[in-house]
This record gives structure tokens, C-alpha cells and sequence, in this order.
């Protein structure tokens, strides 16, 4: 009898273990935020399709476009005082970032923490990640490595191919 009893008591044990899953929280997925880091990425911004780097230095998200090409000659520089776009010796600072396109992108890169986050984590196409949703914004975390893969926001969407953390 003592034997069943344990028997059951270590089974139950072993399903109360395995019933927990493991969650993250919103500042250890968004990690990748407070540091510099280099993403090659895939815009889809209102129905058209872009393609570059996005860099994030002290601070500032650059933005360099391979496709279109015709984008390729500018630089797009995003901080919190606006826009710079560059091109050769020529830049020009747009302080009302909200006139461009791309000036979405700032705000994705920079989510905030404090907001309230439903975290689930999901296997869609056999990959392990968090998906992290409000009522703006949904992120998808690699689980393993807590390094963002696709964010999406109303009519944009970021498809982050490769990602390098600069530390």
C-alpha cells in the first residue's frame, strides 16, 4: 500500500512539473532593445514591400534600404528629436517623424515594457517562440534565444531575417 501511495505521489509530483511551463516576462524578450544590435529585415509598410539593414546605435535606429533600389542612395537616422535622411554629403532633419513611412519603425524597435503584454508561447511552423500581444503591437521572440523575429503593427510589419547583438 505504502508503495502505491509513493507510486501515485511521484507521478503526481512528475505532472505538476511538467504542467508548468515556462514563461518569460516582457523586459527579458525585449532585451535585444538596450543594446546595439544590426538586423537585416523585411518592411511591409502600408501594402508595399521593402527590404535592408536596421541598425541601432546609442540610441538611434538607422534605417538602409537594399530594395527598392531607387531607396538604396538614402540613410534614414531615427531618434527621439525626428528623422535625419542622408544621402552622399546631403542630409536633411525632419522633426515631425510621423510624415514618413518608416518612422513606425523607431517605435517597434523601441516597445515599451510598462504596457500590458499577453505573453503565449506557440510553436507555429515547428519553431518555438513567445508571442507577445497588446492591443498595438504583437512581437514574436525566438524562445531559445529571446531575439525578436517578426513584429506587426497596424499596417507594418517587420520580418527580421538575421539579427547580431553588438553588446
Amino acid at each position: 500500500m505504502k508503495r502505491i501511495i509513493s507510486v501515485i505521489l511521484a507521478l503526481f509530483t512528475a505532472l505538476c512539473l511538467c504542467a508548468c511551463e515556462d514563461t518569460a516576462n516582457m523586459s527579458e524578450l525585449t532585451e535585444y532593445q538596450n543594446r546595439d544590435f544590426t538586423a537585416e529585415v523585411k518592411l511591409f509598410i502600408e501594402g508595399e514591400e521593402y527590404a535592408g539593414t536596421i541598425d541601432r546605435r546609442e540610441g538611434a535606429l538607422v534605417l538602409r534600404v537594399s530594395e527598392p533600389q531607387a531607396l538604396g542612395a538614402f540613410t534614414f537616422t531615427f531618434t527621439e528629436n525626428g528623422v535625419e535622411i542622408s544621402t552622399g554629403d546631403m542630409s536633411l532633419h525632419v522633426k515631425n517623424a510621423e510624415l514618413l513611412k518608416f518612422s513606425r519603425l523607431f517605435t517597434l524597435f523601441s516597445l515599451p515594457i510598462s504596457d500590458t503584454w499577453k505573453i503565449k508561447r506557440s510553436r507555429p511552423g515547428g519553431v518555438d517562440v513567445y508571442v507577445c500581444a497588446n492591443e498595438n503591437v504583437t512581437l514574436y521572440v525566438d524562445a531559445t534565444s529571446h531575439l525578436p523575429l517578426k513584429i506587426v503593427s497596424g499596417g507594418a510589419e517587420v520580418d527580421i531575417i538575421s539579427f547580431r547583438s553588438g553588446e
